[in-house]
Formats: structure tokens, C-alpha cells, sequence
């Protein structure tokens, strides 16, 4: 039996490409530059085919003048390029003006556009920003404009001005005197067609990032994600989308609805996420599923794996996807060539909601791994940063993996693009991980070096102790060689006699040992301690956070045990009265720097919990009114003495907030000059209205109104969490502090390896039809695990 090795799939796609990319400046976009890296592409590039250089896209096509594109492609003056390839992981459409606009500057002679999407895959684009008769498919018609990479490419070139066109003219002079003895065929009249318009479009998927890849039959699945912005960015649908679309949503044409679907004065009122109609989705929603779907489904042909009849689904965003997967698996089967379909083997896909987990440990992260991707930040965009730009203004890409070197870089990458009013608190290394003496910064990519991909693969599957253990494993036999070859005259003294040392102690030892050696000039070594600290951080910062999921953890049992014997709801007046007390707190200034405080992220991830484990529990609406007044007071007091964090939590808000915010230099600066009076009493807006400015220069009022219809458009999705809830028993919340994790993805898994383990009665089969009868069991030879609100997947082989 083979084994689907992920990252020579990526390989494979960038070698068809390669006559396309040879000796080309190539820019990339952030999601195709990650699948290159991990699949460790990148050395194929810059070696074998000779690229000269790997760019940003986005810099690429936003030069306005070839002044500025000569500078960013370090050429003379007057100067050209030969060949720039562009990695583009959208939709072609949305580049068109930009691309025009390069290729009118007569810089660049040959531009090839790689594609990640595919020609069929551009059916999901938001036809309404083309507005005329494509419009229609925004509202959930077929498009009728479609996507073929030839006529796009002899679009562009109309407005390109290539210095070789005095060599086409004679070219198409010589191929007008030879077309009567008939010396070139089609073919090659089509091949110089292309040349002499200097553009070409082709397909080269790269929305694919493999994180863990192997070449052999191995228990522990292999791990990609999906580098597509919007697959990365994908959330399942929750019931207020709905009903906050229902006054652009097309109306049924059938007039279904069923026995969950209530109409009341035109509007839809759903009791559940898997009652809704395709046709109430928002369009928006509709596209990022259908993109999501043309993903996989492609992905699958192009690996051979058969799942048609074993598409599984946990959760009802998930087998609305099934379905979306299942009819777009049939048509491209129909459209594929017979030698594609040859050598298919069967396999099993499982989609999961995320969110149907919520309560579980795999919510706060049941591995190493899992907690370095959401505690370290990533290296902050200039839209991070405060600036505008077209990128997204998250504080966290979806798309990306990779983390900000926290330790070691001088001058360090956020110096450079971020301004001075911008909080770097996050980007600090911690006291414990500033005693290590490296300058090499630290990267979780090391795809191609034995030692830093087996590490990798500890942090994500094995419990934090032996994930830890193996790397100080890993990192004694480095020191050893290091004695062997007589760089270290002692080994490090890790333990003391009588002494207590954890775990990161043993390790940061072991680091600043080797270290004395010098840099290590061996990447099997370089790639440890970069891991190791990164290691040592994110246990830093768990440290910081471990108390409030312990009492996640201890709300789970007092639950169930609540329900046991009747109560009712006490899981979020309790949470109201946590954030209220740390309002009163702050504002009496009990504790000086605000460190035993809990961080409005924080918060807002406790109350997320609350809402999912109060399921089932009716909550009154006096409990609702208590939680939204405690929330009004934290955000407006966050405002007010911390901003980055709402910033960082609520980017949404802090945007509606901006004009209120740091108003006191303004106010200054209009009252400047009122000795000379400039102003007369009549016009001048300091006496006519009185502004009430609190901390930071916040106007208090403006702000608490607008905080206010937020936060109260926030109930709703709360309310919402109560369906994301995977119902656990006492035993198995009181276990969760074991190293064997309990969450969903967990028990899906054993219950391949072990069929004998309990089933998850929530999963549902994708059947292809309509048949009560027909069954089907989840492969063992091949399972597809997507957990898709941060697009995971898991390929686990035979096990």
C-alpha cells in the first residue's frame, strides 16, 4: 500500500513548473511562500532552477512607477528584467488592474502568473465586484463568467509594452512568407503566440502547506493546513449569520422549511444550525465552503484517494461541506482523464466543526505544538502595525504558521515596519529565555533536517513531557559530539545533588552548554536549539495561563455535577462576577502594573467556555442583561488603560472606536492660539459643547455608546456557543489533567486505530445517495481529518 507523502505533491507541482520558473525573479504571496517552505522547495528553487531572487507579491504589484519597480528588483537605470514569475494564491480577477498596470510599465519581458487556484476553483469568486451580468452569481447563481488562464493571459498582454516587440514584427513577417509552404504547424504557431506576448497563466497549486510528511508507514498522521487565506480563515456557520442575512438572502424557491424553521414578519428564525437551507447562507459563507470544497476535492484526485463513499462529517457546518465535496468529487471524476483515476486507493475523510469542541482540552490546546502557534506572535504586517494597506489587519494570519524570532535577531523585523506608539510587549523573550546567549533567531520550519522535523513531529502528538524529553535527548547527543570532537571539555551539569529542576531547566542547561562551543555551523544543530527556544518560551507564557484553563476545567465538573442533581444555570452569573470584581480592581488601583488581571482576550475566551458549557441550560434573560453590562464595563475600562489589547481582541470595534481615541492632543492643538482671539465665543467648540476625555485622551461618552451596540451585537454569537458543545462525562473532565488528551480529534483517532474504542454518536455519513440502507466504515488505510475553522488536516496512514 502507498503512502500519500504531502510535501513531494508540492514538490512534484513545482518541478511540472519548472520550465516556467527557471531563472526567473519569482514574487510569492505569504501562503504559496509557507507551502514552498515546508515542502522544501525552496533549495529546488534557488539552486536547481536557478531562481535569482524570492519576493513579496503583494511589494511587487504595488509599485506605481518602474523607478520604484528597478528598485525593488535592485536594476540599473533603464534597466529591464527578463522573466518575473508571481505565485498568486487568489483569485486571478482581483490582480488583474495591478498586473496591467506592471506589465504597462515596460520593465519586465516575460511575466508568468502561477496560479494557485485552478480554472474551475474560480466559480467561488464574489462575481459582484464585477458587477453587470456576473453579478448575478453573488446571489447564488452559476457564474457566467469563467475563468480560462489562456484568454486571461491575452488580456494582460493588450496593455503590456515589451522592448522585444520590434523582434516579434519580424517574427510575424517571417511567419506570414513561410505560412504558404506550411513549415509550422499549429502547435507551433501557438507556442510563438506566446512567447511574443510575453504573458502566461498557468496552474501551479500551492495552497497546500505540509507541516509533517513521511515516506513511510508511521501511527502518527502526517499534518498539513490550507494555505488559502480564505479556507485558513474558514469559521462554521452559527445561527445569528443567518438571521442577520435575512434581509439579503434569496427566498426559497421551494418553500421549504420544516418542522424547525419558523417565519415570523418576513424574517427566518431557525432553532438550529442544521435546519438552514442552502439558499438562507449568506453568499459569503456559501463561497468560502464551495472554495473550501474545490480544495479538498482537488487535492484528493491529485493524491489518488478515493473517499466518495467515506466522507464522514462531526457537526452541521461540516456536512453541509461533505455534500458541497461529494458533488464537486463526482464532476471532476467525470472531466478527469482515465489516467488520473488509475491506481486510486480508498480512503476515509472526517470534517469537523472546531467549534464542536469547545469544551474539551483541544480547545486550550493538547499539545506543544498547539500552544506555540497560538501563543508566540507572528511577525507583525504593516496592517498589524496600524498602517493601511490591503493586507488583513489581524493581529494573527490564518494562513501562516510561522512565528516572529522572538530571540536573537538584531535588528529585530519589527523595527522596521511598526511605529512607535506600537505594543512590543508580546515581542519580547521572556526573563527565562533571555539567558541563552543565540543569534540566530528561531523557526519552526526545518522540513529537510532529520533532527528538527522528528522534534517537530514530538511537539505536535506527544504529551509535553516526553515531547520535552525527547528534545533534551536530542540536544545531549549534540553535546556529546561536541566532546568528541573536543569543542566542550565538560558536559552540562543539569542536576545538582538534592536539587529540583523541571524539565525547561534540564533543557536551557543543555542549550547554554553547546552554545559555548560557539554557533553552531551544523543545521541538525542549529535546528535544535532554535526549537529548544521556542520551546522554553511557549512553556513560559503557559505558565502564565495555566491557572484560568484549570478552572475551565474545575467549572466542566461542578457542571455536570449541577446537572446531576438538577440546578440551574450559575456558570455565567459566575463569570459576570469575575469581570465586574477585576473592573473595581483596576479602577481602585489595588494592584499596580495590572498583573494578576486577566487580559481581555482572556476574558472573552472564559466567557466563550461559560456559554458552551452552559448547553442546555435555558438562561434567563436578566443572566444575559448581567454578563453584556459586566462586558460593557471591561471593554470600556480596557479602552480607557489598555487599547492594544482591545486592538488585538476586537479589531472591529477598536476601528469604530479609533476617532474617540487619543482626542487630547487634538483638543490641544484646536484651543492653541484663544489668547489671539482667533475664535470668538460664538463658533468655538470648546465652549459650546463640553467633551468629556477620560484616560488616553478617550472621549468617555462617544466611546460608551459605541461600545455599547457592540457588545450587544455580541449576545447573539455567544448564545450561539451553546450548540458548539460535545457532551463529556465526570470521568473524563477529571482525567483531563492526565497525558493521554481527551479531546474529539483524539477519540476520533483511537477509534480508527482501535475499533474496539467507544464511536462518537454525532458523526454523520456523507452518503451519495439516498439510501437508508447503504453503510460504510472509516478506512483504515487512509483517513482525512479536517478540523477546518484553522483548516488542520490530518493524513493518518495504516495504522
Amino acid at each position: 500500500m502507498s503512502v500519500v507523502n504531502v510535501a513531494e505533491e508540492v514538490l512534484g507541482g513545482v518541478l511540472q513548473a519548472a520550465e516556467q520558473l527557471q531563472g526567473a525573479f519569482v514574487a510569492a504571496e505569504t501562503g504559496c511562500v509557507e507551502s514552498l517552505r515546508w515542502a522544501g522547495a525552496m533549495p529546488l528553487l534557488l539552486r536547481d532552477l536557478g531562481v535569482q531572487n524570492v519576493l513579496s507579491a503583494s511589494d511587487l504589484l504595488n509599485c506605481s512607477s518602474p523607478q520604484e519597480l528597478r528598485r525593488l528588483l535592485l536594476l540599473e537605470e533603464n534597466e529591464s528584467v527578463s522573466h518575473v514569475a508571481l505565485l498568486l494564491s487568489g483569485f486571478l480577477w482581483d490582480y488583474e488592474a495591478a498586473l496591467k498596470r506592471l506589465l504597462a510599465m515596460g520593465v519586465i519581458h516575460r511575466l508568468t502568473v502561477c496560479s494557485s487556484l485552478s480554472e474551475k476553483a474560480h466559480e467561488c469568486y464574489d462575481f459582484s465586484k464585477l458587477g453587470g451580468d456576473a453579478a448575478q452569481a453573488a446571489t447564488g447563481a452559476r457564474a457566467t463568467k469563467v475563468m480560462k488562464f489562456e484568454e486571461f493571459a491575452m488580456e494582460l498582454s493588450k496593455n503590456a509594452t515589451f522592448q522585444t516587440e520590434i523582434g516579434a514584427e519580424s517574427s510575424e513577417q517571417q511567419t506570414g512568407d513561410d505560412e504558404d509552404w506550411d513549415w509550422n504547424d499549429s502547435e507551433t504557431k501557438k507556442e510563438t503566440i506566446t512567447v511574443q506576448n510575453g504573458v502566461q497563466v498557468v496552474h501551479l497549486p500551492l495552497n497546500v502547506v505540509p507541516l509533517l510528511s513521511t515516506k513511510t508507514f508511521s501511527p502518527e498522521p502526517s499534518l498539513f493546513v490550507l494555505s488559502h487565506p480564505t479556507c485558513a480563515s474558514a469559521f462554521p456557520l452559527l445561527l445569528h449569520q443567518v438571521e442577520d442575512d435575512k434581509t439579503t438572502s434569496p427566498a426559497s424557491p421551494t418553500g421549504r422549511g420544516g418542522a424547525s424553521f419558523n417565519s415570523t414578519d418576513g424574517g427566518k428564525k431557525y432553532k438550529h444550525v442544521k435546519d438552514v437551507l442552502p439558499e438562507h447562507i449568506p453568499s459569503a459563507f456559501r463561497r468560502s465552503m464551495r472554495l473550501l470544497a474545490y480544495t479538498l476535492a482537488e487535492m484528493m484526485l491529485g493524491t489518488r484517494l478515493d473517499v466518495k463513499e467515506r466522507i464522514f462529517a462531526v457537526g452541521a457546518t461540516s456536512l453541509k461541506i461533505g455534500h458541497t465535496l461529494l458533488r464537486i468529487l463526482n464532476e471532476l471524476e467525470e472531466e478527469a482523464s482515465p489516467q488520473m483515476l488509475q491506481g486510486q486507493q480508498t480512503a476515509s475523510m472526517v470534517i469537523i466543526d472546531r467549534t464542536a469542541d469547545l469544551a474539551s482540552p483541544c480547545s486550550f490546546g493538547s499539545s506543544l505544538l498547539d500552544r506555540i502557534l497560538a501563543l508566540l506572535p507572528q511577525t507583525p504586517t504593516k496592517s498589524t502595525a496600524g498602517e493601511d494597506t490591503t493586507e488583513d489587519c489581524a493581529t494573527k494570519r490564518p494562513n501562516v504558521t510561522e512565528i516572529f524570532p522572538l530571540h536573537g535577531c538584531k535588528p529585530t523585523p519589527i523595527s522596521s515596519i511598526t511605529p512607535a506608539t506600537f505594543d512590543t510587549s508580546g515581542y519580547q523573550p521572556s526573563e527565562f529565555v533571555s539567558q541563552i546567549q543565540w543569534k540566530g533567531g528561531a523557526s519552526l520550519c526545518h522540513p529537510t533536517i532529520p533532527s528538527g522535523s522528528n522534534v517537530f513531529r514530538s511537539l505536535a502528538f506527544r504529551p509535553a513531557k516526553l515531547a520535552l524529553r525527547d528534545l533534551d535527548k536530542r540536544l545531549q547527543a549534540v553535546e556529546h559530539t561536541l566532546l568528541q570532537q573536543g569543542k566542550l571539555q565538560t558536559a552540562a551539569v543539569t542536576r545538582r545533588p538534592g536539587e529540583k529542576v523541571r524539565g525547561r531547566d534540564v533543557v536551557l542547561r543543555r542549550i547554554s552548554k553547546i552554545l559555548e562551543a560557539g554557533e553552531p555551523t551544523n543545521l541538525e544543530h542549529s535546528s535544535l536549539i532554535e526549537l529548544g527556544v521556542i520551546v522554553l518560551e511557549a512553556l513560559e507564557r503557559m505558565d502564565q495561563s495555566q491557572n484560568r484553563w484549570d478552572k475551565c476545567r474545575e467549572r466542566a465538573v461542578r457542571q455536570l455535577e449541577l446537572r446531576k442533581q438538577g440546578g440551574t444555570e450559575w456558570i455565567l452569573p459566575e463569570m459576570a462576577d469575575i469581570m465586574q470584581r477585576q473592573v473595581s480592581a483596576i479602577q481602585s488601583e489595588t494592584s499596580g502594573d495590572n498583573g494578576g488581571f486577566l487580559s481581555l482576550q482572556d476574558l472573552l475566551t472564559l466567557l466563550v467556555n461559560a456559554f458552551a458549557l452552559s448547553a442546555g441550560t435555558p438562561l434567563e434573560d436578566f443572566t444575559i442583561q448581567m454578563v453584556q453590562k459586566a462586558l460593557v464595563d471591561t471593554v470600556f475600562q480596557a479602552v480607557q488603560t489598555t487599547p492594544f489589547s482591545v486592538q488585538t481582541a476586537l479589531p472591529e470595534l477598536y476601528a469604530q472606536l479609533s476617532p474617540y481615541i487619543n482626542t487630547q492632543a487634538k483638543t490641544d492643538h484646536d484651543t492653541e492660539g484663544d489668547d489671539w482671539d482667533w475664535n470668538d465665543g460664538s463658533s468655538s467648540p470648546t465652549t459650546s459643547k463640553e467633551v468629556s476625555v477620560g484616560r488616553n485622551g478617550v472621549q468617555l461618552i462617544e466611546a460608551k455608546s459605541v461600545i455599547e451596540t457592540y457588545v450587544e451585537s455580541l449576545m447573539e454569537p455567544l448564545k450561539d456557543c451553546e450548540q458548539q458543545f460535545v457532551k463529556v462525562t465526570t470521568e473524563e473532565v477529571t482525567s483531563m489533567t492526565n497525558d493521554s488528551p481527551h479531546s474529539l480529534i483524539a477519540k476520533l483517532c483511537s477509534s480508527i486505530v482501535d475499533p474496539s474504542e467507544a464511536s462518537i454518536p454525532e458523526i454523520q455519513h456523507v452518503r451519495p445517495s439516498i439510501d437508508a440502507n447503504s453503510t460504510a466504515v472509516l478506512s483504515r488505510s487512509c483517513t482525512v481529518f479536517l478540523a477546518w475553522d484553522l483548516c488542520r488536516l490530518l493524513m493518518r496512514p495504516n495504522s
